[in-house]
């Protein structure tokens, strides 16, 4: 989609011409998602157009804020006759002098048409000011055939000359005979619509559109669906990403699938991105205690998977590793994580065979505000451990030894206290869980070393209170953080600054 919000920016940051030139381009690329033409809504108010016609017989024309209604599709233009109405055909007032008649009527009745805008035209109307005069005629060009999803062209086509009034009082959907959408019929997007009213503004109109599509393409619901079944799709997903479950759209539902799309993408993107060599699975536990499920599970984009035990979960990623060839990094948040994590590792020892299966927990790092973006670091070159030099004597059957683990963009090194056979069990650890070529990036790290001390001891079948007691790790490099630590200590894991 493109849009003059974003021309805007775009001329701010790099010149007119080429960005006029990005929003020409730009729908011919979104258009395969969606396909066809945007449909529009006009914004709410009074709007006049006058008869400005010459002896020829043409009438005059104003243009009218306005918004899309369909992300992937072309952004509309002059050539576009928004003559199919729909529900606005009823509900536009329209006025001409002391007649008044349904904008359906002014249609067909050939006195006014709507049409597609340019942004030329916009830049000429106060709707969106600041928009820059061309100062060439190629941006002059460039401009007068780039549409706008913004505002569209209202003309008055009356033969008695008489000025018009157009009177919106809530916005409805109009198309320029574009096919209904694949996850939104004209049903769907009025319901949608009715979510500023409902609402009081919260949510206005168009974002509420767009909220019940990215809902629908998260795998819930179906176009044209029946009332009952639209708010049992819009519940079900409220109750699965932890939102209050009104069945309708609100401000608070807008908000979890903003997560939900931010974490989907980051997912899919690092998945399709591994080439085999590891997959990400993003588990949060379930806030509704009305569901049978304890765990939401996303591997990309699409509806999650709900998972009833820790046991459960342990298997579907031991198998998804399994089938990819690489290792499974289960990034966990939400409630009780610590106790689920815990749980969750335990499952994965159990395991016949061994597991090739990461636990990552960002809380562990200390770092509460760590953006989803930052937690996967795809590295295409090799990620090697060694133990470097020959293990100190510390002591009664203990030994201290440096560990480093080298990635293309920097590199960690471990200080590890303890018997000989638990410090190569450990190294032996390490290496299986970075051996996916890739790596949990920043301080999420520290919950790769914390789980490769968690098999060091399963496989030494030792209990964590005797490696408490016993080993010790301390961690620093550019993967942990410029100026952070890590440090393990009895019972506990964190990264504190120095």
């Amino acid at each position: 989609m493109t849009g003059t919000f974003a021309l805007r920016r775009a001329i701010a940051a790099v010149g007119l011409l080429a960005s006029l030139t990005a929003a020409l381009l730009t729908p011919s690329l979104s258009s395969a998602a969606g396909g066809g033409v945007q449909r529009m809504a006009i914004r709410p108010g009074s709007y006049s157009i006058p008869y400005s016609g010459g002896g020829g017989g043409g009438g005059g024309s104003n243009l009218v804020p306005a918004f899309c209604l369909d992300r992937a599709a072309d952004t509309p233009g002059p050539a576009n006759d928004f003559s199919s109405l729909g529900a606005a055909g009823a509900e536009v007032l329209v006025k001409f002098g002391g007649e008044s008649m349904t904008l359906d009527q002014a249609v067909s009745r050939h006195l006014v048409k709507i049409r597609g805008a340019t942004v030329d035209q916009l830049r000429q109307t106060d709707i969106h000011p600041g928009i820059p005069a061309p100062e060439s005629d190629l941006e002059r060009m460039i401009m007068r055939e780039t549409g706008t999803h913004e505002a569209l062209s209202i003309e008055n086509l009356d033969p008695q000359h008489r000025p018009l009034t157009l009177v919106v009082q809530k916005p409805a959907m109009m198309t320029a005979g574009a096919p209904d959408h694949e996850r939104l019929a004209p049903q769907d997007v009025a319901r949608a619509l009715a979510a500023e009213h409902r609402t009081n503004g919260e949510l206005d109109a168009q974002h509420a559109v767009w909220l019940l599509d990215a809902i629908r393409n998260a795998g819930y619901g179906s176009a044209g669906e029946a009332d009952s079944s639209y708010r049992a799709s819009i519940a079900r997903f409220q109750r699965d990403y932890g939102a209050t479950q009104t069945g309708e759209l609100d401000l608070q539902t807008g908000v979890m699938i903003e997560r939900h799309k931010e974490m989907a993408e980051i997912i899919q993107d690092a998945n399709s991105g591994a080439k085999g060599r590891y997959r990400v699975m993003h588990v949060t536990r379930m806030r509704d205690p009305r569901s049978s499920a304890i765990y939401r599970v996303q591997v990309g984009e699409g509806a999650p998977k709900m998972v009833d035990s820790a046991a459960d979960l342990a298997t579907q990623a031991d198998a998804l590793g399994r089938g990819s060839g690489g290792v499974v990094y289960i990034l966990m948040d939400g409630e009780n994580v610590k106790r689920d994590s815990q749980a969750l590792r335990a499952s994965l020892r159990a395991q016949p065979q061994e597991s090739r299966t990461a636990v990552v927990v960002p809380s562990e790092s200390g770092v509460d505000d760590l953006s989803p973006i930052d937690l996967f670091s795809k590295i295409d070159g090799d990620v090697t451990v060694e133990a470097i030099g020959q293990p100190i004597e510390a002591g009664a059957g203990i030994v201290e030894q440096q560990i480093k683990i080298d990635t293309d963009d920097g590199s960690i090194t471990i200080h590890a206290k303890g018997k000989p056979s638990w410090i190569r069990r450990f190294v032996d650890a390490l290496r299986s869980l970075f051996s996916s070529k890739s790596a949990v990036a920043a301080a999420s790290y520290a919950s790769i070393i914390q789980e490769a001390r968690a098999r060091m001891a399963h496989d030494l079948g030792l209990s964590m209170a005797e490696v408490n007691r016993e080993f010790s790790v301390n961690a620093q490099g550019s993967q942990i953080a410029e100026e952070d630590r890590f440090e393990e200590r009895p019972e506990s894991l964190a990264i504190a600054g120095i």
